[in-house]
């Protein structure tokens, strides 16, 4: 290869690098535009659901079973997804669940039923909600000592045996069941 054409690829290669950065720059700054335009998040933050983050203390507080395994589900009254949740509760072997409704509280509560499920209350699942930055549901978050060990999300919770599954990775025993 002469110097020119060696020159030349390198215009080309650069070119082709600076293209993509631009691309990349403009998207960003296209979801920080309807961000802000819509006063509403577009993604839910991952940060806030890492493992190992603590939980905010007002949560911890309206949560009964204090430093066990815990798991706290976001649902929403007009989510298909989070009503085949609430008709799986009852099959669980998970001890320590609360459910945070969020929209019409009452068609939640009514969908639950009474099977001893602790519901938060409406500023606390407004409060946890804010803070976790949720934009979709539903949302399980596995809780153990105050700090978050991981977090389930959409189809995942549609299935007693998957939710399961994400409560026994997390070190979490099952309860036995009677026979």
């Amino acid at each position: 290869m002469t110097p020119e054409q060696v020159v030349l690829l390198l215009l080309v290669a650069l070119s082709g690098l600076l293209t993509v950065v631009l691309l990349g720059c403009l998207r960003t700054l296209a979801d920080l535009r309807l961000e802000l335009g819509t006063g509403r998040r577009q993604r839910m933050s991952g940060e806030a659901l890492a493992a190992g983050r603590p939980v905010p203390d007002y949560l911890l507080d309206a949560l009964p079973w204090g430093n066990e395994d815990g798991l706290f589900l976001f649902v929403s009254s007009d989510c298909p997804l989070c009503a085949e949740l609430i008709a799986a509760l009852p099959r669980l072997r998970i001890g320590n669940v609360a459910i945070a409704p969020l929209g019409d509280r009452d068609e939640v509560l009514r969908e639950l039923g009474g099977d001893g499920v602790v519901v938060l209350a409406e500023n606390t699942t407004r409060s946890a909600a804010e803070h976790f930055g949720l934009e979709y549901v539903p949302l399980g978050v596995h809780i153990r000592d105050g700090v978050i060990i991981g977090s389930i999300h959409t189809e995942a919770l549609a299935s007693t045996e998957e939710i399961e599954r994400f409560w026994q990775f997390g070190g979490a025993r099952l309860l036995e069941v009677a026979a």
